[in-house]
């Protein structure tokens, strides 16, 4: 969430074909419109022995016409019982990051090292399930545009929607799956743009997505009432008292000013208390990491290993990207400034109501640490509103260690993983594989 605001975090065997001749972009979207399905499957399949013989297909869709916007995509099947495999459609955060940060260093079939080389990954989701790993919105990673950047949620939704289309136009083997979204840090708002496009276009599409549920890892949702930071900590000892007060007053003007749709006011004192490198949380504690993770004062994922690795010219060939840029995501950035502090409760209420919602922390988070999580969905008004607030909160145990704790209510499950930060996966990737076995495939938590 807020990356960007913090740091920049971004600082032989191929198949020849007609495009990468020409160091152009694949966009299977030209052959889709032609009804060359098959040889769109045959174009955009990635072969390399640098991807350790794992089967995955990538591409452009192109999502506005106008303004030639085309979305990158990354999908890698199912290693297993492919035909009946559920479906994850994964978005990252920023606004501006790229998934490929997750598919190397989270959960993706393999995970790159010090050499830009990639080993496999022992909890790799696509053992239990197929990933669509997108760069989202265009400006961000691969994905390009001449100007058409999004600058609300609502147009993000539309535009993820086309390029799922398109997918399983692609792939029409799978449109009867179960379908997952998942969204990490500020990507939680995105899942809800989505998963509110599909709700609202799934009664009259032709290409009807069998929507299951949506998860939110350490997710920016409603801002309004996950600013409390000062008191957090506060009881961490990371600030004293006096700084306690400080923050409290620019937190409540912050909601003040989202109340009256002041949202970059709102964003300006956010930024006072904990964004900016001046903030009071900064010059108080003295914290040098990027607030992923409180247990390491260092907190780094070197992520530019993943941009030494994708600027080879035989790895950009391969992944049909031609002579695109790689984009950090600044103008995805400037062009969502107005929109960062909108929430998008109203859409996951509605979602609530048709859909499994999975929302997960990590408990070392300082970036949207976990009781400013709880006090959002306190406030939501849902049909299991008092059912949430008045739950039994469980043990959730993996041969004996407690991973975390688990509440249920209706459709939302709100998780607490031990030991983790922002980043939940990378830092327990065992224990998220198992939490996400249990989401996709309907198993109990405790």
């Amino acid at each position: 969430m807020f990356s960007y605001i913090l740091v920049s975090v971004l600082s032989i065997n191929f198949i020849t074909c007609e495009h990468t001749q020409k160091n152009e972009p694949l966009v299977v979207t030209d052959y889709i419109e032609r009804n060359e399905i098959h040889q769109a499957r045959s174009k955009c399949e990635v072969k390399h022995s640098a991807f350790l013989n794992k089967t995955s297909f990538s591409g452009y869709f192109r999502v506005n016409k106008y303004f030639k916007s085309h979305m990158f995509f990354w999908f890698f099947p199912a290693e297993e019982s492919y035909e009946k495999a559920p479906i994850v459609l994964w978005l990252q955060g920023g606004p501006g990051d790229t998934a490929l940060i997750s598919l190397f260093y989270e959960n993706g079939p393999f995970t790159i090292k010090n050499n830009h080389t990639l080993v496999p990954n022992e909890y790799s989701w696509t053992k239990m399930v197929s990933i669509i790993y997108v760069d989202n919105p265009v400006g961000t990673g691969f994905s390009f545009t001449e100007g058409g950047y999004c600058k609300n949620q609502t147009q993000i939704g539309e535009e993820l929607y086309g390029a799922l289309q398109q997918f399983f136009t692609l792939f029409p083997e799978l449109i009867k799956n179960d379908f997952f979204i998942s969204g990490v840090s500020y990507g939680g708002k995105y899942a809800m743009a989505i998963g509110h496009t599909i709700h609202r276009r799934n009664p009259t599409a032709t290409l009807k997505i069998n929507l299951r549920g949506i998860s939110c890892g350490n997710a920016l949702i409603d801002p309004e009432h996950e600013i409390n930071y000062g008191e957090y900590f506060y009881q961490l000892g990371l600030i004293d008292f006096n700084t306690k007060e400080k923050m409290r007053k620019l937190e409540l003007e912050a909601s003040s000013m989202i109340r009256q749709q002041k949202y970059q006011l709102g964003l300006w004192y956010i930024s006072e208390v904990i964004l900016s490198t001046d903030s009071l949380f900064w010059k108080s504690s003295g914290f040098e990491s990027t607030l992923y993770n409180l247990l390491y004062w260092n907190y780094t994922v070197n992520f530019t290993d993943i941009q030494n690795f994708i600027s080879k010219s035989n790895i950009r060939m391969a992944l049909h990207v031609g002579n695109q840029t790689f984009h950090e995501g600044f103008k995805v950035m400037d062009n969502l400034l107005d929109e960062l502090m909108i929430s998008v409760v109203p859409w996951m209420v509605d979602l609530l109501g048709h859909y499994k919602v999975l929302v997960y922390n990590g408990q070392m988070d300082l970036m949207v640490p976990y009781p400013i999580t709880v006090n959002y969905l306190r406030h939501l008004n849902f049909s299991g509103a008092e059912e949430y607030k008045n739950a039994q909160r469980f043990q959730w145990r993996i041969d004996g260690d407690i991973a975390g704790y688990v509440k249920q209510s209706g459709n939302l499950t709100e998780v607490l993983v031990r030991n983790a930060g922002h980043m939940a996966i990378h830092d327990q990737p065992a224990w998220l594989y198992d939490l996400f076995d249990k989401f996709f495939h309907n198993k109990s938590y405790y």
